[in-house]
């Protein structure tokens, strides 16, 4: 009888899961206690290079801030100057603390199905003066979507097939302690409407990690790591700070295309008119990419309907702001590697990339890597994030790493940790090459409007 309601359950969460696997099955997150290290990485204090630092000290700690939960999407464009005001002194910058990325990702990804049902629990935070400090951008996550819930998960934006690379609280480092110890009361003080609470993107140096830990049941899972360079006045000077191995590759991936005949041209598309062409081109090496064999392994992302439809939404809006960055390398008028960059002030963050397999013995991701960071300087940026997770891609520049910790904190005892493990198991199951997952993965298809053959 326990088994059959074991099954029972698998049944009900199966669904229901596909969506949170899609998010942590292609994970680039490395454990803060990874062993590799590169000549010149640097660890993120916060202190050096983040705006908010410049304060001269912390925040008061036992200043009161006032909070207000957004339950209705159309609110968001009241608080959305404000909300750009507090994202853009947050360095280094990422589109994923827009305003306008959470609008987008809301209507492509939101869910309110019979599997899933996602309810907005946006809290804003503000100080005594009503300044806007800190936003949580946050969901409720119940499964099944309709009573009775066998699970309920607060959770931030951003639970997709890694489309959202960073998620978690919005609020300047001086601010973090704060601003999560008064969501926390705030959660505490409604433990019956949540099973776990999933916190992401907590920075290390902003001392939230402690604030979570006294509150208690508190598990802490992998981290992420994010990289960015702080660019300086010209190629010379950089190229001056890179290691040798890092200028031979270089010259490696430059000479073997004009040895064999190749001459390439690098261009950036920045028109709006131009854009979703080039977008479209991203996709489709992007795809290719992913299903090359005999390559280290690159996910396709975007493979479903709703994850591209979301970039070319997110990247249009972006590219009529002049924000939209495409990155490309064309030989014989063909663009064989690309690129998406999103600009942010002075600050740019190179996005996800593909390329023809067929060019992958000339390094030509080095090659586009190499012009895109020439253009930048050219063009006065000042910070260039590489994206999260550790490898020689990013590693041979000699970065900045800023960690950002990730836990599960429970709600009430076994009971609610008991749900959470049922939960994990249904997500296990699903993967499993089964009659049933495969009946999963055809009702998760259908409802992210996917072909079988995606």
């Amino acid at each position: 009888m326990l088994a059959g309601a074991f099954v029972a359950g698998l049944l009900l969460l199966g669904v229901a899961v596909q969506r949170s696997h899609a998010s942590d099955r292609e994970q680039r997150r490395v454990s803060a206690n990874s062993p590799i290290r590169a000549k010149g990485l640097k660890e993120f204090s916060g202190a050096a290079h983040e705006v908010e630092d410049e304060s001269p000290e912390p925040q008061d700690m036992g200043s009161m801030l006032s909070i207000e939960t957004i339950t209705e999407a159309a609110a968001l464009e009241g608080l959305a100057r404000e909300w750009e005001i507090l994202e853009s002194g947050i360095e280094p910058r990422t589109p994923f603390r827009s305003v306008q990325w959470h609008i987008f990702w809301w209507k492509h990804f939101g869910d309110d199905s019979t599997a899933v049902r996602d309810e907005l629990r946006i809290v804003v935070l503000r100080d005594e003066a009503n300044r806007l400090v800190g936003i949580a951008p946050m969901m409720r996550t119940c499964r099944p979507g309709r009573p009775p819930h066998l699970v309920r998960e607060l959770q931030f934006f951003g639970s997709d097939p890694y489309v959202t690379e960073v998620r978690g609280p919005i609020c300047r480092v001086p601010d973090q302690a704060r601003v999560l110890e008064a969501l926390d009361k705030e959660f505490q003080s409604r433990r019956s409407e949540w099973d776990w609470i999933q916190w992401c993107g907590i920075n290390r140096a902003g001392g939230g990690r402690q604030v979570l830990e006294r509150s208690g049941s508190m598990v802490w899972r992998e981290s992420v790591e994010e990289f960015h360079l702080k660019m300086p006045q010209s190629w010379e000077e950089f190229r001056f700070t890179l290691s040798r191995n890092t200028k031979e590759s270089i010259r490696k991936c430059y000479n073997s295309l004009k040895r064999d005949g190749h001459e390439f041209t690098f261009r950036v598309v920045t028109d709006p008119s131009q854009s979703g062409d080039a977008l479209d081109r991203f996709l489709d090496l992007h795809e290719r990419r992913s299903r090359a064999k005999g390559m280290v392994r690159h996910a396709n992302v975007f493979a479903s309907t709703v994850a591209r439809a979301f970039l070319l939404d997110y990247g249009g809006y972006m590219a009529a702001r002049g924000g939209l960055c495409v990155f490309e390398v064309l030989i014989a008028d063909r663009v064989i590697a690309t690129r998406v960059g999103f600009k942010m002030g002075d600050s740019i963050f190179l996005y996800f990339s593909g390329y023809a397999p067929e060019w992958s013995k000339y390094s030509v991701m080095t090659t586009v890597v190499v012009e895109t960071l020439r253009w930048c300087i050219d063009q006065g940026i000042k910070t260039v994030h590489l994206s999260t997770g550790r490898d020689l891609s990013k590693l041979r520049w000699g970065p900045v790493v800023s960690i950002r910790d990730n836990g599960i904190q429970f709600s009430r005892g076994w009971w609610s940790a008991w749900r959470f493990r049922l939960f994990s198991a249904a997500k296990t199951y699903s993967r499993g090459a089964t009659p049933l997952s495969r009946l999963l993965g055809r009702m998760r298809r259908n409802r992210l409007g996917e072909s079988p053959r995606e």
